[in-house]
């Protein structure tokens, strides 16, 4: 084993090592009472952290906070493995495996392909894998535990319904928007125009998320761009 390899080995195993004593008797009290319910919201805490820190480009911030979030996931590990349920190795196995078993146009002898094809096998292999499970896997719905805007634009990537109402119908609802006076209708018109964006964002392949999330940074950082002549918004 290369020293690289030798000492990321060894400093995951110290990780792993310094998360047990956290949680063994004589430990830390918080970390001792901790279950996989009260560490869900920290999870999605250090990932949008992470993303954060990715927005910003600050290299120091991005590591911290990668590391932050690779602690949930060992945490979550010895949680389970406390319980007698798999231990970190089994969860490093299964992605290891499931790497391989998706990818076997890089690690068995096969011809090259094309990303269209690549893509269908990958959803191929993810439907025998579903058929394999020990246990029923739940019912998939578009509205899966994601952001708002990433599970829209993930379902209409899904049903292929990437045309967007015609430019004439979105003014209409917006027209319809400021004349409303009650709230169940402001709130049925903002939600079509909402899928409206999320449309065009996949029209053009922008993540949606995304693309809010940095012009939420650019609004945030100072004022908003002046308007340009004829009352345009400079973008």
């Amino acid at each position: 084993m290369s020293d690289s390899r030798q000492k990321l080995a060894t400093s995951l195993t110290n990780l792993n090592q310094t998360i047990k004593t956290l949680r063994a008797p004589g430990g830390c009290p918080w970390d001792r009472k901790q279950t996989p319910d009260t560490i869900k919201k920290h999870l999605l805490e250090e990932a949008y952290e992470v993303l954060d820190a990715i927005d910003h480009n600050i290299s120091e911030d991005i590591c911290s906070e990668l590391g932050d979030l690779l602690m949930q996931i060992y945490f979550l590990a010895d949680i389970y493995e406390e319980a007698g349920q798999f231990e970190l190795f089994d969860v490093s196995e299964a992605i290891q495996a499931k790497l391989i078993r998706r990818h076997p146009h890089v690690f068995d002898d096969l011809p090259a392909m094309s990303e269209a094809q690549i893509n269908q096998q990958w959803e191929a292999i993810k439907a025998e894998e579903s058929k394999q499970r020990s246990q029923p896997a739940p019912p998939e719905h578009d509205m899966a535990p994601l952001p708002s805007l990433l599970a829209t634009q993930k379902s209409i990537r899904k049903h292929n319904t990437i045309q967007p109402p015609s430019t004439q119908q979105a003014f209409a609802h917006i027209r319809q928007l400021e004349i409303s006076t009650n709230r169940s209708t402001a709130e049925t018109i903002i939600g079509k125009l909402l899928v409206y964006c999320v449309q065009l964002a996949e029209q053009h392949d922008i993540d949606a998320e995304t693309c809010l999330r940095q012009q939420m940074i650019k609004q945030s950082n100072g004022s908003p761009p002046p308007p340009t002549e004829g009352g345009q918004d400079n973008y």
